[in-house]
């Protein structure tokens, strides 16, 4: 034969679908594992906690981390999903101004809020103080504090995110505050002999989350593109505090859905009733880490589908 048979050639758009498929499959496996580990940490701080603490020791534990996550409602209020989307509608379209922008403004914002709250909560905690028991008010002063150390984690982690960093972005909040707390919790339960309380596990758990936080904005700082860092800042605070409404109210439902029966129980009822219950209640809340891994991982990359207009 005078001329060889070559294998067709498969269309560009075939080969970009394939691709991009694989990264989308790659970062969902990846995004699994860490929610795995996520999962797997918070098993092992409940069943360390629950032998340590006893049934009313982690009853107060579990109520001043209802707490935390019901007053770190208004400090997110959206914030991190606005930064997602923005980060990624940003560096999609070059728009890189923007993307500085989203992030000062963002930042301010959390920052104005987790002060409002520190000055507001804790006077009340102080007011209250002949009221609660020790371990009781400590443990609330101390989820007041981390409140605002998840919700500017869960911040700058959501900036890495819509860098295409998904996996980088969830290290700090699925795997770095989770893995030193439990192994500081070990350490300081089997290897120096201490005997644990709530104060003391929430002090341990501010610090990991102070630990996540300086990782994620190290991590923000090495892989910021220069362009965005010599850019000037492009903020449209009216149009984004309209945005983040919507994303505020998913948020604060999801939230209060979360957290509203352990908080009303540790309002009325007993502290160990209230461990024996979020014992079992983390234990069924176990097998959605699936879809949570689904929606951190391609979030990032809809936002950029949608502004490049790719359907």
């Amino acid at each position: 034969m005078l001329f060889k048979k070559t294998a067709a050639k498969k269309p560009l758009v075939a080969v970009c679908g394939n691709i991009f498929f694989s990264q989308i499959v790659q970062k969902f496996a990846f995004s699994l594992l860490l929610k795995v580990f996520s999962t797997g940490f918070s098993f092992l701080i409940t069943v360390l906690l629950a032998r340590q603490l006893g049934a009313e020791g982690y009853g107060i534990y579990a109520f001043a981390t209802a707490v935390m996550l019901l007053v770190s409602i208004p400090v997110q209020a959206g914030l991190p999903e606005l930064v997602v989307r923005e980060t990624a509608k940003g560096v999609a379209l070059g728009e890189l101004g923007k993307v500085l922008g989203v992030w000062r403004w963002s930042g301010s914002i959390a920052l104005l809020f987790s002060l409002a709250l520190v000055l507001l909560v804790i006077p009340i905690l102080f007011l209250l103080q002949g009221n609660l028991s020790v371990q009781l008010f400590w443990s609330l002063l101390f989820a007041v504090i981390l409140a605002s150390l998840m919700a500017l984690c869960n911040l700058v982690g959501s900036a890495v995110r819509g860098l295409n960093r998904v996996i980088a972005g969830l290290t700090p909040e699925l795997l770095i505050r989770p893995g030193i707390l439990f192994f500081t919790l070990a350490g300081l339960a089997h290897l120096t002999g201490m005997q644990l309380t709530p104060a003391i596990a929430m002090a341990v758990h501010v610090s990991a989350a102070l630990l996540a936080l300086l990782f994620a904005v190290w991590f923000l700082l090495r892989i910021m593109p220069a362009t965005v860092r010599g850019s000037h800042a492009d903020i449209h605070g009216k149009l984004w505090l309209r945005s983040i409404f919507p994303l505020a109210i998913i948020g604060a439902m999801q939230a209060v859905n979360l957290r509203t029966d352990v908080f009303i129980m540790g309002l009325f009822w007993p502290s160990d009733q209230v461990g024996i219950y979020h014992v079992a209640l983390q234990v069924a809340t176990f097998s959605s880490f699936g879809l949570q891994a689904v929606n951190m991982s391609l979030s990032p990359r809809f936002a950029e589908l949608f502004a490049k207009k790719i359907s």
